[in-house]
C-alpha cells in the first residue's frame, strides 16, 4: 500500500490528484499482497516434491504463468509450509509462477 504525505502539499488540486493516484494504485490487486516470482525446474514426474520458497511465511496463492511441457501440475496447498511448497507433476517441466499471499488489508 502506498502512503503519501498529502497534508504537506499546499496546492489543493495537486493534493487531490495525488490522492486519486494513491487510490488507484492501492486498488491494484498485486498491491494487496506479497508475491515473489519463481522459476521451478522439475526434471521428472514427482509426487509431493518439496521446493524451498524462502518467503518467511505460509504462501496461500499461486498464479501460474507458464509450464514448459503439457503435463499436469498439482499445487498441494494443504501441504505448503512456512519453508516449502509441495508440488506433484505428471512429467518433467519448467514452471513459472507468482507465489505468495493476497490479503485485503485495512489501514
Amino acid at each position: 500500500m502506498i502512503k503519501l504525505f498529502l497534508e504537506e502539499i499546499q496546492d489543493e488540486f495537486v493534493r487531490e490528484n495525488f490522492q486519486h493516484l494513491a487510490n488507484f494504485i492501492n486498488e491494484f490487486p498485486f498491491e494487496k499482497g506479497a508475491f515473489k516470482f519463481f522459476k521451478i525446474d522439475i526434471p521428472t514426474a514427482v509426487t509431493n516434491y518439496q521446493y524451498p520458497h524462502n518467503l518467511g511465511y505460509l504462501p496461500k496463492d499461486v498464479i501460474q504463468t507458464y509450464s514448459l511441457n503439457p503435463v499436469t501440475i498439482t499445487w498441494n496447498y494443504d501441504k505448503f509450509t512456512n519453508t516449502f511448497l509441495d508440488i506433484t507433476t505428471s512429467g518433467a517441466t519448467s514452471i513459472r509462477a507468482f507465489i505468495g499471499r493476497y490479503e485485503e488489508l485495512t489501514v
